[in-house]
């Protein structure tokens, strides 16, 4: 027993730690066994509401359990930023506010326990990041991720954003009640890199955002109500056009996107005899020979 925090002294090397407690006092994240490799804290109906953990000191957690706790926010981090292994999170009957993590490695980390979550935030994570089935309202992204990142299945995902991003893949699919999905990444000015964008089979999606983000190369399926798409200034992608900026105009939408070929010289009928190759963007099959761009 400490006399100055009330909380029993455990062992470095304990594996499985599991705490009991009617009250918050007593409860300090700097007193757990810095080698546990589970920690459950499902039996502190009135424990703490804010768990920061600083893994540099708990190099081997591997799960952590939540149900039915009162907390309310969890951050993990490495203040060394030091890549670590995501523990695996239980919180069935737990009402989260808020997820942060920083320098996680994903590799083997699964999000489809989390019950339920207003917002998650991940920053500069490594590993196949993979949001698979988790029940997040709004999903914040930032940073590298090294490995990919995708989100699917996600029942409750309504947002997500992502800014100054640099990940290889971006891959959104099959989230039924996602309605926006915005990347601010600035990439022209010296800024971050998406590289591949696929966003498909989310039938509640109606904006789209992904302007001067790096994308190389772009897949929009199966988005009914898609009604805006901005992606424009993307110098990195070029290709035939896709049917989604058509279908989305016919919607009367909105729609902006680089145009591979500028037309100019005589005109007739707004066909044209001289182009430029602006060297990125969309055609339409048969440019530029044929003189216009359009359907």
């Amino acid at each position: 027993e400490d006399p100055h925090i009330g909380f029993p002294h455990i062992p470095d090397h304990v594996d499985s730690f599991s705490f009991h407690s009617e009250s918050a006092a007593g409860f300090y994240e700097y007193n757990l066994p810095k080698y546990v490799q589970e920690l459950d804290l499902s039996r502190c109906p009135r424990g703490p509401k804010y768990l920061a953990f600083n893994m540099d000191e708990f190099p081997k957690l591997k799960n952590l359990t939540l149900n039915s706790s009162p907390i309310n926010s969890l951050s993990t981090d490495s203040y060394t930023k030091k890549s670590y292994i995501m523990p695996q999170i239980e919180t069935e009957g737990t009402d989260l506010e808020k997820i942060s993590v920083k320098y996680a490695d994903f590799s083997d980390c699964d999000f489809s326990k989390v019950s339920s979550v207003k917002i998650i935030r991940l920053e500069d994570c490594s590993g196949t990041v993979n949001v698979r089935g988790c029940k997040v309202q709004d999903l914040w992204l930032g940073g590298e991720f090294k490995g990919g990142f995708s989100v699917s299945e996600c029942p409750n995902l309504d947002k997500l954003y992502a800014y100054y991003i640099t990940t290889p893949s971006f891959a959104v699919s099959d989230n039924p009640k996602l309605q926006t999905v915005q990347i601010h990444n600035g990439t022209s000015q010296g800024g971050h890199a998406v590289g591949a964008l696929s966003i498909c089979d989310c039938p509640s999606l109606s904006h789209i955002l992904c302007a001067d983000s790096g994308i190389s190369s772009l897949e929009l399926n199966n988005l009914p109500k898609l009604s805006e798409l901005w992606c424009q200034d993307n110098h990195n992608l070029t290709g035939v056009m896709l049917p989604i900026f058509d279908v989305v105009r016919n919607r009367n939408g909105q729609v902006s996107y680089d145009i591979r070929y500028s037309y100019y010289g005589h005109c007739i009928n707004n066909e044209c005899d001289q182009w430029t190759d602006n060297g990125y963007g969309f055609y339409y099959e048969g440019e530029p020979e044929r003189g216009y761009h359009r359907k």
